[in-house]
């Protein structure tokens, strides 16, 4: 309700009061107020059981209400309420009275017909001259055409993207979710595309919000130009992506199919004709139908959207249906990650340590640290499924760091019983850029007491990617600390002889793909010996992973391959079964 609104009810209240507190006559009264807009109610001042009686109303309360002043008069207010009467503003009422002799508020009353509307009242006694209440006076004024307005401007922006006017992803499941109801009952098919422009973040970012808005409302208007005479809804599920709900379809898939692509090209359509106004832009799609891809609106939704990102990734504008086993992949994914991030915070993850054993000797003079995993239920999963699922989730800092630790202290633990073996642990590109990694490692060589050359931090060729002077200047910090950095996989990235000087590497671990081809291509054979022989001319070790096959060893122990690392040489185990083997002075079983 408006300030000038509240004014004017407030000010008839006002003169009334003083009227009759001036004049307690009938027929001055009914002249002061029997023309009022507002509703006027004149009542007793009992505000406990039976509480107040009504012995006056005016006109209006007759045309807003429909009682006659017959019908009311002697009737308590109560007459008035309904189920919707909102008890705690009745509670207010009698307290504000009481407490402070004026009230204001608004509810829900109930007139003659049982239909409801919504009152904003103003109550305040009129009272004697020892200032005991003797009337209570109410102006009502009648403001249910304004709650409506009100409720649907906060429905509109609650559930409304103010940008298209089309619903929100909240709003939108909602709505599906009834679509889906009434399918089901009418035993129809319902599909839901996810429509998606492509490259849509980097327009917005390069050319700001106003190209990126007038492609949304032209992809907007072409699905609705493209639509029209099918029963469908629209709504926004993310920037850059409307949601279509075709409802009541009864075609084969197969026509259904053909309906995407009609509708998608007339979308591109539209979306061409912004090319002199804006930025050259295509969409591609995505489609589930109900009820073979889900039954449930999210289900459907997501569906529909990994669809359109299979689309997106295909680089051209087109559509794609739902894949009932990627959706299957996908939730798999989602629950192996929730149970790895449990698995994090109870501490089921652990180390398993590969041998590294001299080739001439055979004798084990280090291992590297595996990260490894026994799923309560699943068992045993590989390092190549949840090791990129904790690179995705950033749990990789966390599990990175008890990793080094762990190993660090186990290596400790080894020297002290009088095996000292150089431990290797890996590094991901999250730790050496996302964390203070000189910092960790210092502390934990300062932790553990470990000599110069015991730890050694494993780096890809991929993580050299981005190498730049801060990354040089981490690894250049480490060397400086006695700490050995190895190239691991060497010969399976880029290979950029740039990174042996750039960097204060001292180890090359040539990669198992080189090692496994040895006696079956010349190619992979002949790497090998240029990859040893590169690393002699340069001082540097070499380790070779992979070695599974006598031949294979016998082959680069001929180059002068000094150390080796394989199931051929040694499984991973875990520390108290490396350490049985050092105590009896076993070589490793393969």
């Amino acid at each position: 309700m408006t300030g000038n609104h509240t004014d004017g009810a407030v000010g008839v209240l006002q003169a009334l009061t003083d009227s009759l507190t001036a004049r307690d006559g009938q027929s001055l009264l009914e002249a002061a107020i029997s023309q009022a807009g507002e509703a006027i109610i004149i009542t007793t001042a009992e505000l406990e059981p039976p509480g107040p009686q009504i012995i006056y109303v005016n006109e209006a309360f007759t045309r807003i209400t429909g009682y006659t002043p017959d019908e009311i008069v002697g009737q308590t207010p109560r007459v008035l309420q309904g189920p919707d009467t909102e008890r705690e503003v009745l509670d207010r009422l009698k307290a504000d009275l009481r407490d402070h002799g004026w009230f204001e508020g608004e509810a829900w009353n109930y007139r003659k017909d049982g239909s409801r509307y919504r009152v904003r009242w103003n109550i305040a006694p009129v009272t004697t001259p020892d200032s005991e209440a003797r009337y209570l006076v109410t102006v009502q004024r009648e403001v249910t055409e304004l709650h409506r307005l009100e409720a649907e401007r906060l429905h509109y922006h609650a559930n409304f993207n103010p940008r298209t006017g089309l619903p929100n992803r909240k709003y939108t499941l909602q709505l599906l979710e009834d679509a889906l109801r009434r399918a089901e009952r009418l035993d129809q098919e319902l599909a839901v595309v996810a429509v998606e422009i492509r490259d849509f973040a980097s327009i917005t970012q390069g050319m700001g919000e106003e190209p990126g808005d007038a492609l949304l409302d032209t992809l907007t208007f072409g699905l609705r130009k493209q639509l029209a005479g099918q029963s469908h809804f629209l709504g926004v599920a993310a920037r850059g992506r409307i949601i279509a709900v075709l409802e009541r379809l009864s075609e084969a898939e197969q026509h259904f199919t053909g309906l995407l692509h009609e509708l998608l090209e007339g979308v591109n359509r539209e979306l061409a004709t912004q090319r002199e106004r804006g930025p050259l832009a295509s969409a591609c799609a995505g489609a589930a139908l109900f009820p073979n891809d889900g039954q449930e609106a999210d289900a459907l939704l997501g569906q529909a959207e990994a669809a359109a990102a299979n689309a997106l990734a295909n680089g051209t504008s087109s559509i794609r249906l739902a894949d009932a086993q990627a959706g299957a992949r996908l939730r798999e994914q989602l629950a192996l990650r929730a149970d790895l991030q449990r698995a994090v915070d109870d501490g089921e993850l652990y180390l398993a340590y590969q041998p590294q054993v001299d080739l001439g000797s055979g004798r084990i003079v280090g291992a590297e640290a595996l990260l490894r995993w026994d799923h309560p239920e699943r068992g045993p999963v590989s390092p190549g499924v949840f090791v990129p699922i904790l690179e995705a989730s950033g749990l990789i800092n966390r599990v990175g760091e008890w990793t080094l630790e762990a190993a660090a202290r186990q290596a400790r633990a080894w020297l002290e019983q009088g095996y000292p073996m150089q431990v290797a642990v890996n590094l991901s590109a999250r730790q050496v850029h996302a964390s203070d990694l000189v910092g960790l490692v210092s502390r934990i060589l300062d932790d553990t007491g470990l000599p110069q050359g015991a730890l050694e931090l494993e780096i890809t060729e991929t993580l050299l990617l981005d190498l730049d002077a801060d990354t040089q200047a981490v690894f250049r910090e480490l060397s400086a600390m006695g700490v050995q950095l190895a190239l691991d996989d060497f010969g399976t990235g880029y290979s950029a002889l740039a990174y042996l000087q750039a960097l204060p590497l001292t180890t090359l671990k040539i990669d198992r793909a080189f090692i496994g081809d040895i006696g079956n291509s010349a190619k992979s054979e002949a790497l090998v010996r240029g990859i040893v022989s590169l690393a002699r001319g340069l001082g540097m070790p070499v380790v070779a992973e992979g070695i599974e096959r006598d031949a294979q060893r016998a082959f680069v122990q001929g180059l002068g391959c000094e150390r080796g690392q394989g199931f051929g040489l040694g499984r991973p185990m875990r520390a108290d079964q490396l350490t049985e083997l050092l105590e009896r002075g076993e070589r490793p079983a393969p």
